[in-house]
């Protein structure tokens, strides 16, 4: 509003709750509330849209182009650009669709998938 976009609506969504709102009131005008109210379980997750093309996209504040996640020696994670150099020790930590899910049954990943989010328990 200093700035004279009055017109401008905000909408404030992931992880909020009752209490988030309230706080959020004097500045938000609507709220995706989906998680708070789901009765069931649930994985929160966002995607941004990175590429378009073989073009860099990417909103304001975030970076833009393909990525890599990485595994280090030490058991962490690092995302870094595609065309990065790896670092010495890193092994790439994502893999095909086909390749987690075992012996290419598909089923048996949904199945695990299923049972990872019955006891909350997730193993990558």
């Amino acid at each position: 509003d200093r700035h004279g976009f009055g017109h401008v609506k905000i909408f404030a969504s992931g992880g909020i709750d009752v209490d988030y709102i309230l706080h959020l009131n004097p500045v938000c005008d609507a709220y995706g509330v989906g998680g708070a109210i789901a009765d069931a379980p649930m994985v929160d997750y966002s995607l941004d849209i990175v590429e378009v093309n073989g073009e860099d996209r990417s909103k304001r504040g975030k970076r833009g182009g393909r990525k890599r996640l990485l595994e280090l020696d030490d058991g962490t994670r690092k995302v870094l650009p595609a065309n990065a150099p790896q670092p010495e020790g890193a092994r790439d930590a994502q893999r095909p669709i086909e390749e987690a899910s075992g012996d290419g049954d598909i089923h048996a990943l949904r199945e695990r998938v299923l049972a990872q989010l019955a006891t909350g328990v997730f193993v990558l």
